[in-house]
């Protein structure tokens, strides 16, 4: 019986690579707009570096994601 090994690391490797994602649109809140790409996983949007899931593929959730992110960001703020 042959069996052969595959090093823990290109496990995680392999489960890091979501595969190519593509620009689909992008959302405007406050004056700022935030592209929202899709991949392998549905559609994300990105806020100040982070990628936040959005609900469903379209850009009204996206833009909630973006609301409830700003909101939750502001309301940390306010702690000191």
């Amino acid at each position: 019986m042959i069996r052969r090994l595959m090093p823990p690391a290109l496990f995680v490797l392999a489960a890091c690579t979501g595969g190519p994602v593509q620009n689909v649109a992008s959302v405007t809140l406050d004056g700022a707009t935030y592209p929202v790409e899709a991949g392998a996983s549905g559609w994300s949007v990105i806020v100040d570096g982070n990628r936040l899931a959005c609900r469903a593929a379209t850009e009204a959730d996206c833009l909630w994601a973006v609301r409830h992110y700003r909101t939750s960001q502001d309301a940390l703020d306010s702690l000191g």
